[in-house]
């Protein structure tokens, strides 16, 4: 086996794994959650009064 193909072997899991946590992080970092705060000043348009 080719000096190259042991190191590929070796960096290609590495930077699978680099590349997974930087997709967590950007996620964690971006992703916005509805905390449920503030639900019931919403008023439904079809209500009638």
């Amino acid at each position: 086996m080719p000096a190259y193909a042991t190191n590929m072997r070796l960096k290609f899991p590495i930077l699978a794994l680099i590349l997974e946590i930087i997709t967590i992080i950007l996620y964690a970092v971006f992703a916005v959650y509805d905390d449920g705060i503030g639900h019931d000043s919403h008023h439904n348009a079809t209500e009638s009064n």
